[in-house]
């Protein structure tokens, strides 16, 4: 059913694992932030298993784990609200004004 495809590329289904992590949007979006995180290199994991893995690497209080954290979180809260803008306000998808946000 097309009302399940992701609107952020409109090639694939959307999964919480897709939208985050392999859409091509969000592949962008990681890549151009200040992480330059490849996400496809965690394409074998759910994006569940990414964080988890993520919150026990930078589990110290140090304040660069602390950064490295808030940073992820509010790069995944830019592409979800950014994917909500795209369906509700009708925005065309562009990674920049994630990369930007973040």
């Amino acid at each position: 059913a097309t009302q399940n495809l992701c609107p952020l590329c409109n090639s694939k289904e959307e999964s919480s694992t897709h939208l985050f992590l392999l859409c091509p949007f969000s592949r962008a979006s990681w890549h151009g932030s200040t992480l330059a995180i490849h996400s496809t290199d965690y394409s074998s994991s759910s994006v569940q298993q990414w964080l988890t893995s993520v919150l026990i690497k930078f589990k110290t209080r140090e304040i660069t784990s602390m950064a490295y954290l808030q940073a992820i979180f509010t790069t995944l809260w830019n592409i979800w609200t950014h994917r909500n803008r795209v369906i509700y306000e009708g925005l065309t998808p562009n990674p920049m004004s994630v990369i930007l946000n973040s």
